[in-house]
């Protein structure tokens, strides 16, 4: 299995969820280092409502880090899913007689849990219920096609 399939379709799960908008173009180099498929991938994905989506896996980094970072004009928020925490830091008007903004930082820590079990007892508990899961099948084939074009971007010349 690749990168994409292995790493990355997690981290593009989590965009695709909180965007909701559709992929109007991509780019993806990649190279195959400890295996015979990718091993370490870069994807640069732009959507139809302005998000510029930068995504970085690999295998092969001397440091495992599983993060996902989100800029916007007034906050940047970097989560941290290894250690479990969410870093915000909100930039807020100048205090008076001042010419540059105030930076107030925030830190959630979100306990101990297992993420993996956490997503297969959603999905047996909709399947006992028969509620709606959380993740629909939709949801699936939507990350799904991404990574397929990813994949495909990586294939080009």
């Amino acid at each position: 299995m690749d990168v994409i399939l292995d790493l990355m379709i997690h981290d593009l799960d989590v965009i695709l969820y909180l965007t909701g908008a559709d992929i109007v173009s991509l780019e993806a180099v990649g190279v195959a280092v400890l295996t015979e498929r990718i091993d370490v991938a870069n994807a640069r994905i732009r959507f139809s409502d302005g998000l510029i989506a930068n995504v970085n896996c690999s295998r092969v980094a001397p440091k495992r880090e599983r993060k996902i970072r989100f800029f916007q004009p007034d906050a940047y928020v970097s989560v941290d899913y290894e250690a479990r925490r969410i870093q915000v830091y909100r930039k807020a008007p100048p205090a008076p007689g001042s010419s540059y903004p105030q930076i107030s930082a925030e830190q959630i820590d979100l306990g101990q849990g297992d993420p993996l079990a956490d997503e297969v007892a959603a999905f047996v508990r909709s399947v006992r219920t028969r509620e709606a899961p959380s993740v629909t099948a939709r949801d699936g084939i939507r990350v799904i096609e991404a990574c397929e074009r990813i994949r495909t971007a990586l294939l080009q010349p």
